[in-house]
């Protein structure tokens, strides 16, 4: 008579069966939290930066009077040093140029009007210091008023802030995170003529190089070496 012997099973080896059998989709979620990781702190900002942009320019577009003003956004424009400067909207009206720095900030703001730099605290993600954007617009500002031979008071430097952020300082001049449209109109006196609102649009539009994908590429490369630097 045969007797059968008794097979001890291995708690140990069937876990380690399990685990192998799932590894590969281990593997799998671990390569894309990783990519996921990658391409939010690579493109997040890039794309959060593109929709307030895009928001702004619906915003001027929307209430603005198109017979007056002139909305031109996204120029790559000479910045009288050899090199090109990007400026996010600029307004031509009978009334003046309006140069526009959008930023889609999410966070606390510190700064002022005249500080080199200012402070962004992003509620328990830590702290990061930024170039004062009203000096950052400054250098287009320049740029525009150089490349049409305008005086300075005639162009106004204007930043609008995601209004989601909080400016823990005082107001500050030339800064909105509301109300821009309504200043912009708030110039009502004639400083040009309709013919050279539609000559000042023309060379802007044939100066800007934001379709040339090589400028676009060399401003992006000066750009990066700025903010590892720490100048932006």
């Amino acid at each position: 008579m045969f007797i059968l012997a008794k097979t001890s099973i291995d708690p140990l080896h069937i876990v380690t069966q399990k685990l192998w059998t799932y590894m590969p989709w281990l593997v799998a979620l671990g390569v894309l939290s990783l990519l996921g990781t990658y391409l939010k702190r690579r493109y997040l900002p890039k794309i959060k930066g593109q929709l307030g942009e895009w928001a702004v320019n619906r915003a001027l577009l929307k209430d603005l009077d198109s017979r007056q003003y002139r909305v031109l956004h996204d120029l790559l424009l000479p910045d009288g040093k050899g090199g090109q400067t990007q400026i996010d909207h600029v307004v031509v009206s009978p009334y003046g140029l309006f140069v526009i720095e959008t930023k889609n900030w999410d966070c606390w703001i510190f700064g002022d009007e005249k500080g080199s730099q200012w402070t962004l605290s992003y509620r328990g993600r830590g702290k990061t210091r930024t170039m004062n954007p009203l000096h950052q617009n400054a250098g287009h500002v320049k740029a525009v008023c150089a490349l049409l031979g305008v005086k300075r008071e005639h162009c106004q430097n204007l930043v609008f802030i995601n209004p989601v952020s909080q400016l823990k300082t005082d107001p500050i001049p030339g800064v909105f995170q509301r109300g821009l449209t309504r200043h912009i109109k708030s110039f009502q006196e004639v400083v040009f003529d309709p013919a050279w609102v539609q000559s000042g649009v023309a060379q802007l539009l044939v100066a800007s190089k934001s379709d040339d994908k090589e400028s676009v590429a060399a401003h992006l490369v000066k750009v990066k070496a700025k903010q590892r630097a720490g100048y932006v």
